[in-house]
């Protein structure tokens, strides 16, 4: 029995404006490379400052020795200084060779002076450095919003690289959505209507699906019996019996929207690429 071919189809198009059945998918490439750009960020806003790290019982001997030419005291902890020449010229410090110096800033040459040290909570260093000349600056800076802006950050794309793998673990979830899948629509708004009328013969099958229909329009009156909608319709004959046909002729007299896809998409949505 010939089936009726309808004029056009509609295609379920995703909200993201991909094709049908391509479900969107993000590389992963992609998050190497924002792990990469988070790291850099961290170390651009967390540890803006370069130089060696030493001890303050040493930063103390060098201010007294005359090798510190001017430090930055940050937060009243952090104290950030540079060496002189002199430091220089009696081996406290090291100029680079030539195989470092392309990792210098190009801005300065000069990174190899500067050091890093945390002093003690409440000690009074003012008198050491003004009898030493070393030009010191104290600075008060808000630090908690770069570190609490990373660990959002962290925290976003460890869920968001979680979310990826599941779905990628999980490809039957897409039959929750069918927007994504390779489903056609067909609704009584676009489509020629199809009912029971343009079904010829299968009258014991049109039969049964007229009580499905019936109880989708009038539940009450089979609730009240003790009836049960079914979970579902089966309808098995080789092709061109008029099994498509019947089933848009259910969402028709239905009027609920009738969506037709091949065997093998509908069990690529519950087994995944490839069934």
């Amino acid at each position: 029995m010939a089936e009726q071919k309808p004029k056009d189809k509609k295609q379920i198009k995703s909200p993201l404006g991909n094709k049908p059945g391509n479900t969107p998918k993000f590389p992963t490439w992609g998050f190497l490379v924002i792990i990469l750009f988070l790291i850099v960020l961290q170390v651009m806003f967390l540890n803006p400052e370069s130089g060696n790290g030493i001890k303050y019982s040493e930063f103390l001997d060098q201010v007294k020795k005359g090798y510190v030419e001017e430090i930055i005291i940050k937060n009243g902890v952090n104290i950030y200084g540079k060496y002189n020449d002199k430091a220089v010229s009696d081996g406290i410090v090291k100029p680079p060779t030539q195989d470092d110096a392309p990792l210098l800033t190009p801005s300065t040459g000069e990174e190899y002076k500067t050091f890093i040290t945390t002093m003690i909570p409440n000690d009074e260093i003012r008198p050491i450095l003004d009898e030493h000349n070393v030009a010191y600056e104290v600075r008060i800076e808000e630090e908690w919003f770069s570190g609490v802006f990373m660990w959002l950050v962290m925290i976003a794309l460890a869920i968001g690289f979680w979310v990826f793998i599941f779905r990628r673990m999980n490809p039957g979830q897409q039959v929750l959505n069918i927007g994504k899948n390779k489903a056609s629509l067909y609704d009584q708004q676009t489509e020629t209507k199809v009912t029971f009328k343009d079904v010829a013969g299968l009258e014991e099958a049109k039969a049964e699906v007229e009580e499905v229909v019936e109880f989708l329009k009038s539940p009450q009156k089979f609730t009240k019996l003790g009836g049960v909608l079914p979970k579902g319709v089966l309808l098995v004959g080789p092709p061109g019996t008029g099994k498509t046909l019947l089933a848009k002729a259910t969402a028709g007299e239905a009027s609920v929207p009738f969506f037709s896809l091949s065997g093998s998409d509908f069990v690529e949505m519950f087994v995944g690429v490839g069934a």
